[in-house]
């Protein structure tokens, strides 16, 4: 059995009914849930679904502050690299084209999404070290009319105020962004600007 199937066959428990369950599969089955999945997620972050926590039966059952409360007020989100501040996740995804739970995702581990980085409100802002990029390797930009190359799309992307996004798909499909042209340059073979 990998260890897969054995998290699969673990006993557990719903916190609100307090009734165990042989497995989550056993759980989504008697509860009318559509499969487990949710249930795993929600046994892995403290987060309910449909409305129930769960935990493992077989371990000590977690602090009451680790279970996520089912109208928990939305946490705030900054933007580091633009300096705005949302009222939650959902609100700067929707600002910046990036999915809540990407920009979420972002906040708690310092990754960039989009080219763009964000921490929560409510916490101190993290040191500079915590936020990073999501490719080790960014490859630096060229702007065909102007040789002026930059590093990575982030960068590209700034002086003109567009999106990451749209410099990479500027770079794909070879389509201008205001008249001018951009592809990817080899590492180390050209002069990058890093103070864009």
């Amino acid at each position: 059995m990998d260890n897969r199937d054995a998290k699969r066959k673990r006993p557990i428990t719903c916190l609100e009914s307090g009734v165990t369950y042989d497995s989550a599969y056993r759980a989504a089955k008697e509860l009318g849930f559509a499969d487990s999945r949710n249930i795993f997620r929600s046994i892995q972050r403290g987060t309910c679904t449909q409305g129930l926590h769960f935990y493992y039966a077989d371990e000590p059952k977690p602090a009451p502050e680790f279970f996520i409360p089912l109208n928990r007020p939305p946490r705030p989100v900054v933007c580091l690299d633009t300096g705005e501040t949302f009222e939650s996740a959902f609100q700067a995804g929707r600002a910046f084209g990036i999915a809540a739970g990407a920009v979420r995702t972002s906040a708690s581990t310092g990754v960039e999404r989009n080219g763009l980085h964000f921490y929560f409100g409510d916490e101190p802002k993290p040191a500079p070290e915590f936020f990073r990029e999501r490719h080790s390797k960014t490859r630096p930009i060229v702007c065909l009319e102007t040789g002026e190359a930059f590093e990575g799309n982030p960068a590209a992307a700034r002086p003109l105020h567009v999106s990451p996004a749209a410099i990479s798909q500027a770079v794909r499909d070879g389509t201008p962004i205001d008249g001018l042209h951009f592809y990817h340059g080899v590492s180390g073979s050209v002069k990058v600007n890093t103070s864009a």
